[in-house]
């Protein structure tokens, strides 16, 4: 192997000589020891790549190139962005048949102790979940390969989901306030910019199974609250009326609302007639969480590899990334034993 100096960045883009016939390309993530000379014993972390490209949002602190500039600019301006066709048709269908089967509308359908902290529960409006283990199209969603690219960019490689819900409304539905905000500055709810690239705590994929038309009621938000630095003004609480800053944002069926929590956001009233369907899935850095259960009891059969490392519980040493063809591995320093970690094993350090 050739001799390697005093490693001081945490990425160093090249093919590792030690490895060289056996991996093309792949990416120093840590060495530990340092390798200051040739001969130190030591193991040496890097990713495989599939795709070179498809990895550069990290969260070590890579530009990246998962949103385009138009999406980026308008994250960071507004807070959100929304995606069309963020579900293709089929998967659309899939979701909506999903919560035909449940019936969520019978009196015996959500269960007190299955269901999250935060439910609601009444003639007009349903706040339910947890969904994952009810069908196996809100399973799916949990790597959905349209918003992975956008998740990566936002929180990192690692990311986790945390939680996820459905939101129903029919006619006449009342608001939820609004919650969230840059002031008061919150460590599991925040946005910060540095070093060219946006930096999340809590992100929300809204997802609309119906449309959402302008008048109709559902989300809204204050664009730029995410980084106010302000308290919300009482006078502004209201989310209808008066002098108020918040926008309502429609959406057509398969489109998401991408957000970061930080935002100051909630629903309108719902007014039209059909019924409101909106899937929440929300994902964290992969060494935080929100919910206090980590569903480690899910069986894995029922997950691919991804979803897998998706699902694992809040960490931060050794976590593997969540995209497809990168994997964390350890090869010693003079080349030899080339060991794949799975997802949740010990490091080797």
């Amino acid at each position: 192997m050739a001799c390697v100096p005093d490693v001081t960045n945490q990425y160093i883009d090249l093919a590792v000589a030690a490895v060289r016939g056996k991996v093309q390309r792949c990416r120093v993530r840590r060495i530990a020891p340092p390798l200051r000379n040739c001969g130190v014993d030591g193991y040496i972390e890097v990713e495989i790549m599939d795709n070179w490209n498809n990895v550069l949002g990290s969260a070590a602190g890579d530009a990246g190139s998962n949103m385009n500039e138009t999406e980026r600019y308008l994250f960071d301006v507004q807070g959100f962005i929304v995606v069309e066709n963020a579900l293709p048709p089929a998967k659309l269908k899939a979701l909506n048949q999903a919560l035909d089967r449940l019936d969520p509308w019978a009196p015996d359908t959500w269960k007190p102790e299955d269901l999250l902290v935060d439910t609601i529960v009444s003639p007009t409006k349903l706040h339910v979940g947890p969904l994952i283990h009810r069908d196996p199209a809100f399973l799916d969603l949990i790597d959905n390969p349209v918003v992975i690219p956008y998740l990566v960019e936002l929180i990192g490689e690692k990311f986790r989901l945390d939680h996820e819900y459905a939101i129903l409304m029919k006619e006449s539905a009342d608001q939820l306030r609004l919650h969230g905000g840059g002031e008061p500055y919150s460590p599991i709810m925040y946005y910060v910019y540095k070093n060219g690239r946006m930096f999340n705590g809590l992100v929300a994929i809204s997802y609309a199974l119906t449309d959402v038309g302008p008048g109709d009621g559902g989300f809204c938000c204050i664009p730029g609250s995410h980084k106010s630095n302000v308290i919300l003004p009482d006078e502004f609480k209201p989310i209808e009326g008066g002098a108020s800053p918040v926008i309502h944002v429609p959406q057509q069926a398969g489109s998401a609302i991408i957000f970061t929590e930080a935002l100051t956001h909630g629903t309108m009233p719902w007014k039209r007639r059909s019924e409101r369907r909106s899937l929440l899935y929300k994902y964290f850095p992969g060494h935080q969480s929100w919910m206090e259960d980590y569903r480690t009891d899910m069986p894995k059969a029922s997950l691919t590899e991804r979803q897998q490392r998706i699902m694992e519980p809040p960490y931060v040493e050794a976590r593997s990334s969540v995209q497809d063809g990168v994997a964390a591995e350890y090869i010693k320093a003079d080349g030899s034993e080339l060991k794949r970690r799975e997802p949740g094993a010990k490091s080797p350090y």
